[in-house]
């Protein structure tokens, strides 16, 4: 298998939800691994999920917004604007948000 990432993935287990429809329309997700570039979130089903979506993590209110890359049954690949989810989660991570904290979010 060729690798095509251009950054290396870190594992972890992040609660969000992703954003689309104007707005209007919400779903959870898990963040599995993540990136500088994307992410890999995990449903607990698979309904349509558009290409355009915004991302939110649990206990944050900023929406990062994504591109969807590929979707295989529960999972779908999404790619961030250059570092804009890293710097969301050191900023978590400083506040005690993100890793080791009792909401819990584990980073590996």
């Amino acid at each position: 298998m060729v690798e095509r990432r251009k950054s290396v993935r870190s594992r972890c287990l992040l609660g969000g939800r992703v954003v689309f429809n104007a707005r209007s329309s919400t779903m959870s997700c898990n963040l599995r691994n993540f990136s500088e570039g994307g992410a890999l979130l995990r449903f607990g089903e698979m309904p349509y999920v558009p290409g355009e979506l915004e991302v939110v993590l649990n206990n944050r209110s900023t929406l990062i917004p994504a591109q969807v890359r590929w979707r295989r049954g529960e999972m779908a690949g999404v790619a961030f604007p250059r570092g804009r989810f890293l710097r969301e989660l050191r900023e978590d991570a400083a506040k005690g948000i993100a890793e080791g904290a009792p909401a819990g979010v584990a980073v590996h």
